[in-house]
């Protein structure tokens, strides 16, 4: 699969009437499965503990998510990052801007060093939300109560337009700070065949 392909596999525009449940689950457990290699034993400890986190998340238990992804944090250190991506969601849904924005920077420093990442991986879709996260704590929005709706786990369309927006948002807001990386500059390559 292309990186073109990826994105726009990763963004679904279509205004879906009815959502199957569990898709919701099987884009965040593909996440989950895309950690180092380590024994299968240790895969299934690190997959109950996002598993946890992202229940409190869909019963809007917030800040029991949010102490679950500090614990994830703990005990698998090799996968803080993505965990502070998924923080940095609960402090937008809990209007914290500023701590959401702390994560997301911590995680595209991480990336930053990291150089880039293979686009098959879960990694991607982590990253691609990332970016529209941190795009969506720049500035306000028009959908911003239907964004965080999203984020919250309904089943809500969010404009495609807006959504390319807040990405393009986030890289620029990276570049100006000076976090960048070939991966962010792919993204952006590419961002303009996608609106």
């Amino acid at each position: 699969m292309t990186f073109l392909d990826k994105i726009k596999d990763f963004f679904s525009f279509e205004n879906e009437k009815e959502i199957d449940e569990n898709k919701l689950d099987e884009k965040e457990l593909k996440i989950k499965k895309e950690f180092t290699s380590k024994d299968e034993t240790e895969q299934k400890e690190i997959q109950l503990l996002a598993e946890k986190a992202f229940e409190a998340k869909m019963n809007g238990n917030y800040e029991k998510a949010l102490k679950l992804w500090d614990d994830f944090s703990s005990e698998f250190p090799e996968a803080e990052a993505q965990a502070k991506a998924r923080k940095a969601k609960l402090y937008i849904i809990l209007d914290d801007k500023e701590k959401a924005k702390d994560e997301l920077i911590s995680f595209f420093k991480w990336y930053s060093d990291k150089g880039s990442f293979n686009y098959s991986s879960g990694y991607f879709t982590i990253f691609i939300s990332a970016l529209q996260d941190l795009g969506f704590y720049t500035k306000e929005w028009s959908d911003e109560v239907n964004y965080i709706k999203n984020i919250s786990g309904e089943d809500i369309s969010l404009d495609k337009k807006l959504t390319m927006e807040r990405i393009a948002a986030g890289l620029e807001y990276l570049k100006e700070n000076d976090i960048w990386s070939s991966s962010l500059e792919e993204v952006e390559k590419n961002l303009g065949i996608l609106s």
